[in-house]
């Protein structure tokens, strides 16, 4: 019963997202947020001592670092995050899933933390990379042009 309300909640809120996206300016990735805020509203429900099957959450969270990092690799140049990156990510995120699943939070929050250190890194390193080839590209074109 409770996989069945996980996976209404995942239909409701990116169908929700989905139409309120339409207004936004920014846009918000209708599954991710779909997802995430069910395995939050999952966990919320579970640390405020309701029973619930801590599988759930831990699936959906599972998918979360794997979309962030899917999500991440495809807005970075080609080749931008190289294998190491990514299984270091998908590593952290998952231990840090297994520990807040476990509720064990210094652990988790060490684990979050060196997830979103990596993330912000590559993010930095990749924004400026990028900028650096686009004022290339614009001068070579500049340059041809005339």
């Amino acid at each position: 019963m409770q996989m069945l309300i996980a996976l209404s909640l995942i239909a409701f809120i990116t169908i929700s997202i989905s139409l309120l996206n339409k207004f936004w300016q920014y846009r918000v990735c209708a599954i991710c947020a779909g997802v995430s805020l069910t395995w939050i509203l999952f966990l919320l429900t579970g640390l405020f001592g309701y029973q619930i099957n801590w599988f759930i959450p831990a699936i959906l969270m599972g998918g979360s670092v794997v979309g962030i990092t899917y999500w991440l690799e495809k807005h970075l140049a080609p080749r931008q995050l190289n294998l190491f990156a990514k299984t270091l990510l998908i590593l952290m995120g998952f231990y840090a899933a297994y520990e807040i699943i476990q509720q064990s939070w210094y652990p988790a929050i060490i684990a979050a933390v060196i997830f979103l250190i990596i993330i912000i890194y590559y993010l930095r390193f990749s924004s400026k990379q990028q900028s650096t080839k686009t004022i290339q590209d614009l001068e070579k074109k500049m340059d041809d042009c005339c």
